[in-house]
Protein backbone atom coordinates (compact mmCIF):
# COMPACT_ATOMS: atom_id res chain seq x y z
CA UNK A 1 0.00 0.00 0.00
CA UNK A 2 2.85 2.61 1.05
CA UNK A 3 4.43 1.47 -2.41
CA UNK A 4 1.74 2.20 -4.45
CA UNK A 5 0.84 5.71 -2.40
CA UNK A 6 4.68 6.57 -2.91
CA UNK A 7 4.54 5.63 -6.53
CA UNK A 8 0.78 7.64 -6.98
CA UNK A 9 2.64 10.38 -5.48
CA UNK A 10 5.54 10.45 -7.96
CA UNK A 11 3.17 10.25 -10.60
CA UNK A 12 1.52 13.45 -9.54
CA UNK A 13 4.66 15.22 -8.65
CA UNK A 14 5.76 14.23 -12.42
CA UNK A 15 2.43 15.24 -14.19
CA UNK A 16 2.38 18.78 -12.08
CA UNK A 17 6.07 19.22 -13.42
CA UNK A 18 5.12 18.39 -16.83
CA UNK A 19 2.27 20.46 -17.19
CA UNK A 20 3.98 23.56 -14.66
CA UNK A 21 7.29 23.17 -17.71
CA UNK A 22 4.20 22.81 -20.52
CA UNK A 23 3.04 26.22 -19.09
CA UNK A 24 6.08 27.91 -19.11
CA UNK A 25 7.19 27.18 -22.45
CA UNK A 26 3.70 28.21 -24.14
CA UNK A 27 3.85 31.47 -21.80
CA UNK A 28 6.95 32.54 -23.58
CA UNK A 29 6.89 35.56 -25.29
CA UNK A 30 9.55 33.76 -28.41
CA UNK A 31 9.40 30.88 -30.58
CA UNK A 32 10.31 28.00 -28.86
CA UNK A 33 11.22 24.35 -30.36
CA UNK A 34 12.61 21.12 -29.51
CA UNK A 35 14.53 18.72 -31.44
CA UNK A 36 15.40 14.60 -31.38
CA UNK A 37 19.29 14.57 -31.56
CA UNK A 38 18.90 13.94 -35.55
CA UNK A 39 17.92 17.55 -35.83
CA UNK A 40 14.21 16.45 -37.30
CA UNK A 41 12.13 18.60 -34.96
CA UNK A 42 9.67 17.07 -31.92
CA UNK A 43 7.92 20.54 -30.66
CA UNK A 44 6.74 24.04 -31.45
CA UNK A 45 4.99 26.14 -28.82
CA UNK A 46 1.77 28.14 -29.46
CA UNK A 47 4.00 31.56 -29.89
CA UNK A 48 5.27 29.86 -33.32
CA UNK A 49 2.11 28.48 -34.45
CA UNK A 50 1.03 31.86 -34.15
CA UNK A 51 3.84 33.77 -35.64
CA UNK A 52 4.05 31.00 -38.83
CA UNK A 53 0.25 30.08 -39.38
CA UNK A 54 1.03 26.24 -39.38
CA UNK A 55 -0.50 24.21 -36.68
CA UNK A 56 2.76 22.12 -34.43
CA UNK A 57 2.01 18.85 -36.28
CA UNK A 58 2.92 20.49 -39.37
CA UNK A 59 5.73 21.38 -38.31
CA UNK A 60 6.78 18.05 -38.39
CA UNK A 61 6.84 17.72 -41.36
CA UNK A 62 9.92 19.18 -43.34
CA UNK A 63 8.56 20.46 -46.90
CA UNK A 64 5.68 21.81 -44.99
CA UNK A 65 8.39 24.27 -43.50
CA UNK A 66 10.98 24.74 -46.13
CA UNK A 67 9.13 28.18 -47.54
CA UNK A 68 9.69 29.34 -43.93
CA UNK A 69 12.80 30.74 -43.89
CA UNK A 70 13.48 33.43 -47.16
CA UNK A 71 15.05 31.87 -49.59
CA UNK A 72 18.54 34.16 -49.83
CA UNK A 73 18.98 32.55 -45.93
CA UNK A 74 17.90 29.07 -46.16
CA UNK A 75 21.37 27.89 -47.82
CA UNK A 76 23.39 29.30 -44.88
CA UNK A 77 20.29 28.20 -42.32
CA UNK A 78 20.73 24.60 -43.35
CA UNK A 79 24.31 24.57 -43.21
CA UNK A 80 25.02 25.75 -40.08
CA UNK A 81 22.31 23.45 -38.89
CA UNK A 82 23.90 20.99 -39.82
CA UNK A 83 27.30 21.68 -38.67
CA UNK A 84 25.85 21.94 -34.95
CA UNK A 85 24.08 18.92 -35.36
CA UNK A 86 26.97 17.13 -36.46
CA UNK A 87 29.29 18.71 -34.21
CA UNK A 88 27.29 18.48 -31.09
CA UNK A 89 27.42 22.54 -30.40
CA UNK A 90 24.95 24.93 -29.54
CA UNK A 91 24.42 27.68 -32.21
CA UNK A 92 23.53 31.28 -33.06
CA UNK A 93 22.09 32.76 -36.07
CA UNK A 94 20.14 35.62 -37.45
CA UNK A 95 17.69 34.59 -40.34
CA UNK A 96 14.38 35.72 -41.98
CA UNK A 97 11.58 33.82 -41.42
CA UNK A 98 7.85 33.62 -43.13
CA UNK A 99 5.50 35.42 -40.67
CA UNK A 100 1.53 33.79 -40.97
CA UNK A 101 0.67 37.24 -43.20
CA UNK A 102 3.78 36.75 -46.03
CA UNK A 103 5.94 39.29 -44.30
CA UNK A 104 9.41 38.07 -43.93
CA UNK A 105 11.00 39.33 -39.97
CA UNK A 106 14.23 38.73 -39.01
CA UNK A 107 14.63 36.40 -35.96
CA UNK A 108 17.45 34.84 -33.91
CA UNK A 109 17.43 31.11 -33.40
CA UNK A 110 19.50 30.13 -30.85
CA UNK A 111 19.62 25.59 -30.49
CA UNK A 112 21.10 24.25 -27.47
CA UNK A 113 22.04 20.73 -27.34
CA UNK A 114 21.47 18.67 -24.18
CA UNK A 115 24.37 16.16 -23.32
CA UNK A 116 23.95 13.10 -21.41
CA UNK A 117 26.27 11.47 -19.28
CA UNK A 118 28.20 9.97 -21.57
CA UNK A 119 28.32 13.47 -23.48
CA UNK A 120 25.83 12.50 -26.03
CA UNK A 121 23.32 14.64 -27.38
CA UNK A 122 19.58 14.06 -26.16
CA UNK A 123 17.84 16.50 -27.26
CA UNK A 124 17.85 20.18 -28.64
CA UNK A 125 16.22 23.25 -27.36
CA UNK A 126 15.83 25.92 -29.86
CA UNK A 127 14.03 30.18 -29.17
CA UNK A 128 13.85 32.52 -31.95
CA UNK A 129 12.65 35.81 -30.28
CA UNK A 130 11.51 38.64 -33.18
CA UNK A 131 13.57 40.96 -33.79
CA UNK A 132 12.55 42.54 -36.64
CA UNK A 133 12.29 46.21 -34.74
CA UNK A 134 15.59 46.41 -33.43
CA UNK A 135 16.98 45.13 -36.93
CA UNK A 136 15.47 47.87 -38.83
CA UNK A 137 16.58 50.56 -35.61
CA UNK A 138 20.17 49.34 -36.15
CA UNK A 139 20.52 49.53 -39.92
CA UNK A 140 18.49 52.98 -39.38
CA UNK A 141 20.95 53.81 -36.67
CA UNK A 142 24.10 52.47 -39.51
CA UNK A 143 22.36 54.88 -42.33
CA UNK A 144 21.90 57.64 -40.16
CA UNK A 145 25.50 57.43 -38.89
CA UNK A 146 26.73 57.30 -42.81
CA UNK A 147 24.77 59.96 -43.63
CA UNK A 148 26.33 62.07 -40.86
CA UNK A 149 29.32 60.80 -41.93
CA UNK A 150 28.96 61.96 -45.29
CA UNK A 151 27.58 65.44 -43.87
CA UNK A 152 30.13 66.14 -41.70
CA UNK A 153 32.72 64.72 -44.71
CA UNK A 154 30.71 67.73 -47.18
CA UNK A 155 30.66 70.01 -44.14
CA UNK A 156 34.57 69.42 -43.72
CA UNK A 157 34.64 69.85 -47.30
CA UNK A 158 32.73 72.94 -47.57
CA UNK A 159 34.54 74.35 -44.49
CA UNK A 160 37.67 73.72 -46.44
CA UNK A 161 36.50 75.79 -49.40
CA UNK A 162 34.99 78.60 -47.69
CA UNK A 163 37.99 78.61 -45.60
CA UNK A 164 40.39 79.08 -48.92
CA UNK A 165 37.93 81.32 -50.55
CA UNK A 166 38.19 83.57 -47.53
CA UNK A 167 42.04 83.47 -47.25
CA UNK A 168 41.43 83.97 -51.39
CA UNK A 169 39.21 87.03 -50.94
CA UNK A 170 41.63 88.75 -47.75
CA UNK A 171 44.86 88.42 -50.23
CA UNK A 172 42.91 90.28 -53.09
CA UNK A 173 41.96 92.93 -50.35
CA UNK A 174 45.06 92.98 -48.81
CA UNK A 175 46.86 93.60 -52.23
CA UNK A 176 44.08 95.40 -53.86
CA UNK A 177 45.36 99.05 -55.40
CA UNK A 178 42.25 100.31 -53.73
CA UNK A 179 41.65 101.58 -50.10
CA UNK A 180 38.81 98.57 -48.63
CA UNK A 181 37.63 98.64 -45.06
CA UNK A 182 34.36 96.70 -43.57
CA UNK A 183 32.54 98.38 -40.95
CA UNK A 184 30.49 96.67 -38.50
CA UNK A 185 27.45 98.15 -36.25
CA UNK A 186 25.74 101.35 -36.13
CA UNK A 187 28.48 102.85 -34.67
CA UNK A 188 30.89 102.20 -37.35
CA UNK A 189 33.55 99.91 -35.66
CA UNK A 190 36.40 98.57 -38.14
CA UNK A 191 36.34 94.99 -38.84
CA UNK A 192 38.72 94.48 -41.86
CA UNK A 193 41.21 97.54 -43.14
CA UNK A 194 43.43 97.00 -46.12
CA UNK A 195 47.24 98.36 -46.57
CA UNK A 196 46.43 101.00 -48.36
CA UNK A 197 43.34 102.24 -46.08
CA UNK A 198 46.06 102.14 -42.83
CA UNK A 199 48.84 104.38 -44.49
CA UNK A 200 46.08 106.94 -45.03
CA UNK A 201 45.91 107.12 -41.05
CA UNK A 202 49.55 106.39 -40.12
CA UNK A 203 49.80 105.75 -36.53
CA UNK A 204 45.99 105.07 -36.05
CA UNK A 205 45.01 102.00 -34.25
CA UNK A 206 41.86 101.41 -36.25
CA UNK A 207 40.78 97.79 -36.24
CA UNK A 208 38.04 97.40 -33.27
CA UNK A 209 37.51 100.96 -32.73
CA UNK A 210 35.04 102.98 -34.48
CA UNK A 211 35.44 105.41 -36.94
CA UNK A 212 34.00 108.31 -35.14
CA UNK A 213 36.88 107.28 -32.19
CA UNK A 214 40.09 107.78 -34.34
CA UNK A 215 38.77 109.21 -37.92
CA UNK A 216 37.14 112.06 -35.93
CA UNK A 217 37.74 114.65 -39.19
CA UNK A 218 35.40 112.52 -40.93
CA UNK A 219 32.96 113.13 -38.90
CA UNK A 220 33.28 116.79 -39.19
CA UNK A 221 33.36 116.67 -43.11
CA UNK A 222 29.99 115.16 -42.86
CA UNK A 223 31.16 111.05 -44.00
CA UNK A 224 29.40 109.59 -40.64
CA UNK A 225 26.30 111.13 -41.63
CA UNK A 226 26.80 109.51 -44.84
CA UNK A 227 27.47 106.22 -43.55
CA UNK A 228 24.17 106.55 -40.98
CA UNK A 229 22.21 107.11 -44.45
CA UNK A 230 23.57 104.10 -45.73
CA UNK A 231 23.31 102.13 -42.63
CA UNK A 232 20.08 102.53 -42.23
CA UNK A 233 18.39 102.58 -45.38
CA UNK A 234 20.41 100.28 -47.35
CA UNK A 235 20.77 102.94 -50.19
CA UNK A 236 24.28 101.99 -51.42
CA UNK A 237 26.55 105.59 -51.99
CA UNK A 238 28.70 105.66 -54.89
CA UNK A 239 30.59 109.13 -55.30
CA UNK A 240 32.64 110.34 -58.02
CA UNK A 241 35.89 112.35 -57.03
CA UNK A 242 35.18 112.82 -53.23
CA UNK A 243 37.09 115.34 -51.32
CA UNK A 244 38.46 114.08 -48.17
CA UNK A 245 41.48 115.69 -46.11
CA UNK A 246 42.61 113.60 -43.20
CA UNK A 247 45.02 114.87 -40.20
CA UNK A 248 48.42 114.55 -39.57
CA UNK A 249 48.16 113.30 -35.99
CA UNK A 250 51.91 114.17 -35.67
CA UNK A 251 51.61 117.74 -37.44
CA UNK A 252 48.30 118.79 -36.98
CA UNK A 253 48.28 119.59 -41.11
CA UNK A 254 45.33 118.48 -42.98
CA UNK A 255 46.23 117.69 -47.17
CA UNK A 256 43.32 117.35 -49.62
CA UNK A 257 42.50 114.10 -51.18
CA UNK A 258 40.25 113.12 -53.31
CA UNK A 259 38.57 109.51 -54.23
CA UNK A 260 36.29 107.82 -56.49
CA UNK A 261 34.30 106.17 -53.48
CA UNK A 262 31.84 103.39 -52.84
CA UNK A 263 29.84 102.65 -49.47
CA UNK A 264 27.83 99.27 -50.00
CA UNK A 265 25.90 97.83 -47.11
CA UNK A 266 26.68 94.25 -45.43
CA UNK A 267 23.57 91.88 -44.85
CA UNK A 268 23.41 88.91 -42.78
CA UNK A 269 20.47 86.86 -42.43
CA UNK A 270 18.54 89.75 -44.60
CA UNK A 271 19.59 92.47 -41.82
CA UNK A 272 22.35 95.29 -42.55
CA UNK A 273 25.18 94.83 -40.33
CA UNK A 274 27.66 96.96 -41.31
CA UNK A 275 29.00 98.73 -44.41
CA UNK A 276 31.79 98.15 -46.49
CA UNK A 277 34.11 100.86 -47.90
CA UNK A 278 36.15 100.58 -51.56
CA UNK A 279 37.97 103.75 -52.78
CA UNK A 280 40.28 104.80 -55.39
CA UNK A 281 42.98 107.37 -54.80
CA UNK A 282 42.83 110.21 -57.78
CA UNK A 283 44.47 112.68 -55.77
CA UNK A 284 47.25 113.34 -58.71
CA UNK A 285 44.51 113.22 -61.67
CA UNK A 286 42.36 115.56 -60.06
CA UNK A 287 45.39 117.61 -59.43
CA UNK A 288 46.55 117.27 -63.21
CA UNK A 289 43.71 117.85 -64.26
CA UNK A 290 43.22 121.09 -62.67
CA UNK A 291 46.52 122.30 -63.11
CA UNK A 292 46.04 121.67 -66.90
CA UNK A 293 42.56 123.67 -66.91
CA UNK A 294 44.92 126.74 -65.02
CA UNK A 295 47.48 126.35 -67.61
CA UNK A 296 45.29 126.53 -70.38
CA UNK A 297 43.80 129.83 -69.68
CA UNK A 298 40.34 131.36 -70.44
CA UNK A 299 38.87 130.17 -74.31
CA UNK A 300 39.49 132.72 -76.61
CA UNK A 301 36.41 134.37 -77.36
CA UNK A 302 35.49 133.84 -73.76
CA UNK A 303 35.48 137.75 -72.86
CA UNK A 304 33.35 139.03 -75.60
CA UNK A 305 30.78 135.94 -75.46
CA UNK A 306 30.63 137.25 -71.84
Amino acid sequence: VQAEREAARIARELAETQQRNAFILESLPVMVWTNRPDGTPDYYNRRWEAFTGLLAAEGMDWQATRGLVHPDDEASVAREWQQAVAAGHEYQLEFRLRRHDGQYRWVLARNTPRDDAAGQVTMWVGCGPDIQDQKLLVQELLEANEQQAALSDQAYQASQQAQRQRETLHNLFMQAPALISVVRGPEHQHEFVNPLYQQLFPGRELLGRTIKEVIPEAEAQGFIQLLDRVYHTGEPFVGHEVAFSPTNPATGATEERFFNVTYQPVRENGHIVGISHFAYDITELVRARRALEQSAGPLPGAAGQA
